[in-house]
């Protein structure tokens, strides 16, 4: 009993963290588009060929990221 009640708060809590970190990354990644005035936002795996230079954005929505509460 203990241990399913210890599992279901552990579960509720990693549940609420991933929704508050989602919505950070989604303000985090809204910043970035705007600043940058980017439409399209792919992962650089994810791109075979561009005849266009893609700037890598990472580091930019990790650091608004990591600096919103």
């Amino acid at each position: 009993q203990l241990r399913r009640e210890v599992l279901q708060a552990q579960q509720a809590s990693e549940q609420q963290f991933l929704q508050g970190a989602e919505a950070k990354l989604e303000q985090a990644v809204e910043q970035v588009l705007e600043r940058h005035n980017i439409d399209v936002l792919v992962e650089p795996q994810g791109v075979l060929h561009s005849s266009t230079d893609l700037p890598n954005v990472t580091n930019e929505v990790t650091q608004i990221f990591d600096s919103l509460n």
